[in-house]
């Protein structure tokens, strides 16, 4: 039987490197994740579906956060996590979550976006993440301006 030094050693690098690859990674999940239920039943509030069309003691279905059905005889179906409305009043859209009015520029950042994140640098307790900024309240900061509200409009 002859042997191979060269199979050898590149078999027993292999086998050496095994058990990092089955290994634990310790790092965190590198964006925000949403373990959230995907499917909600609002029910019994009065909905604005357009400006003009409003439905009483309705039903709103939200299947992966998108509004899928919307009446007064939506079947719910089992699974859902029901939300109690009753007495409150849901309108579309009149709120766009991706606006910038109203609140100061964003600052830079000088940190190095190259690089994956492994820390905070802030003090306390907050997110590993430095791009989620749970203590920042948008309404203390907000502050209306006329002019461009009337250029949104």
């Amino acid at each position: 039987m002859q042997h191979h030094p060269l199979r050898l050693a590149a078999a027993a690098s292999l086998l050496g490197r095994a058990p990092a690859a089955w290994a634990q990674v310790t790092a965190p999940v590198a964006a925000p994740s949403d373990e959230r239920p995907e499917l909600y039943a609002v029910t019994g509030a009065r909905v604005y579906v357009t400006p003009d069309q409003v439905v009483d003691a309705a039903t709103v279905l939200v299947r992966d956060g998108r509004v899928v059905e919307v009446g007064s005889d939506v079947d719910v179906p089992a699974g859902a996590v029901r939300i109690d409305a009753a007495g409150k009043t849901i309108v579309p859209a009149f709120v766009d979550l991706a606006s910038d009015y109203g609140l100061p520029a964003v600052e830079d950042n000088p940190r190095d976006w190259s690089r994956p994140q492994y820390g905070s640098n802030t003090p306390g307790a907050y997110s590993w993440n430095e791009a989620l900024k749970a203590e920042y309240d948008a309404a203390e900061a907000f502050t209306h301006d006329a002019k461009r509200a009337e250029a949104l409009r």
